[in-house]
């Protein structure tokens, strides 16, 4: 019992983790390949006034201009491919006093589409709650989780997978790019209005494997963990020490994702 207090999650999950990210790395690189990738925060150099000027924008010009950033990031997403709409409100769970009874769950904030253009061309359509702008940690998990499923449409292999895996896959796969910070710590908030308490979760990973997959990805990319600690809520802070622990163990198999980039490379 104790050693398994010290897990962060269980061998099935960390097995599909790993060989979910030997997926990606044999179709968008890794490290050993010549991709490093950024572990992206919540700081101005990576979202805010460093770099293009984000100061002052709300509503819809914030949305697009966090499209916009994202798509950089990403690297092989033209933003202009994405077009964006929105859409009214998703219903919050609200919760009566201090009471949680029967919380609602996965509230989609986003989706992602393809439709077909009359010339035979895709267009690519991703739609979201306006008032996404007013929350920008979930804007940002958000819209990452919905290019998300563009970056599959961009693999050269067609992606196999179970269908109720899929967007599992999807939370993984921005994590893969780097937003685990952003997507971890929105899985699951609460907020109070007039009406009372609301619960509202992003995302579709469980929060322990949202952090497991993010030291995996750090680990990769031979980003410390302290890189993350002071931009984590508290508990989540606490399960990265125990993902690091975790993944100490796991030298053969992170060798073998780094060989798996090496030999993609060439």
């Amino acid at each position: 019992m104790g050693l398994f207090k010290t897990k962060c999650v269980d061998r099935y999950v960390a097995d599909w983790q790993f060989e979910s990210f030997e997926t990606l790395i044999r179709d968008f690189g890794g490290p050993a390949s010549g991709t490093v990738r950024s572990l992206w925060l919540p700081i101005d150099a990576h979202f805010g006034t460093g770099r293009k000027g984000a100061s002052g924008l709300t509503g819809a010009a914030l949305i697009e201009f966090t499209l916009d950033r994202i798509c950089q990031q990403y690297d092989i997403i033209d933003p202009k491919h994405i077009s964006l709409e929105y859409m009214e409100n998703a219903k919050s769970a609200f919760l009566g006093g201090a009471a949680v009874v029967n919380p609602v769950d996965n509230m989609a904030a986003g989706t992602y589409q393809q439709v077909l253009n009359p010339d035979g061309s895709l267009k690519e359509i991703i739609t979201c709650e306006i008032t996404l702008a007013d929350d920008p940690i979930n804007l940002i998990a958000t819209i990452a989780h919905e290019l998300a499923h563009a970056a599959h449409n961009r693999m050269i292999e067609p992606l196999e997978i179970d269908p109720e895996l899929y967007e599992l896959f999807t939370d993984l796969t921005s994590i893969f790019f780097g937003y685990g910070v952003f997507s971890a710590n929105s899985r699951f908030s609460m907020t109070q209005n007039d009406l009372g308490w609301a619960r509202r979760g992003t995302g579709y990973l469980p929060e322990a494997d949202q952090i497991f997959a993010t030291a995996l990805f750090m680990k990769l990319n031979d980003i410390p963990e302290d890189r993350a600690d002071k931009y984590l809520k508290p508990n989540l802070k606490k399960l990265l020490g125990k993902a690091f622990k975790q993944l100490s163990s796991e030298t053969d198999r992170l060798e073998h994702l780094k060989n798996v980039a090496a030999i993609t490379s060439g």
